[in-house]
């Protein structure tokens, strides 16, 4: 298995390599999808998009649509109707591949987005997504992250449990 730097995800590379599969999703089609998102959240004008996706392959689109057109990424701990109410009024919109209990117009599916791809482009770790806790245990938090730290937080983990990366 060849290993690419999170930010290097959206450049050209081995476009047969498997990133996902049932269904089949390769390096080039990934990219493909991450870049046709994030022209049309760039023509959309979206800078804060509320993320919630069953499938984690479609996330991960999702994740770096947003990243590439410089929105911050918001991960609700969870899709209850208080908690989407809460978060609404702060994002300009939500992608999603299930519905959550909010109007319609304020809802994308990656499929239904259309705009004209973004270049291929190495990706700026200082830019940041936010992540939300549940708030089980009181308020739900709202803790913002760069990219930078989130590798940080991989390469670290990979150091503890060495052999992880093939």
């Amino acid at each position: 298995m060849s290993w690419t730097p999170l930010t290097q995800l959206l450049q050209p590379g081995a476009p047969a390599l498997a990133v996902a599969d049932e269904p089949l999703l390769t390096r080039a089609d990934f990219a493909q999808a991450c870049l046709s998102a994030a022209g049309a959240l760039q023509a959309l004008r979206l800078r804060r998009v509320a993320l919630w996706f069953e499938d984690a392959a479609m996330l991960a689109v999702a994740l770096l649509a947003c990243w590439r057109a410089g929105a911050t990424a918001v991960l609700p701990g969870d899709v209850q109707p208080h908690t989407c109410a809460a978060l609404d009024c702060t994002v300009d919109g939500w992608l999603v591949d299930a519905p959550v209990p909010l109007p319609a117009p304020r809802q994308w599916r990656l499929a239904d987005l259309r705009g004209t791809p973004l270049a291929p482009a190495e990706l700026d770790p200082a830019l940041g997504l936010v992540l939300c806790t549940s708030g089980s245990s009181g308020q739900s938090k709202h803790i913002a992250k760069t990219w930078r730290q989130l590798m940080d937080e991989v390469d670290a983990l990979e150091r503890q449990w060495p052999g992880m990366r093939a």
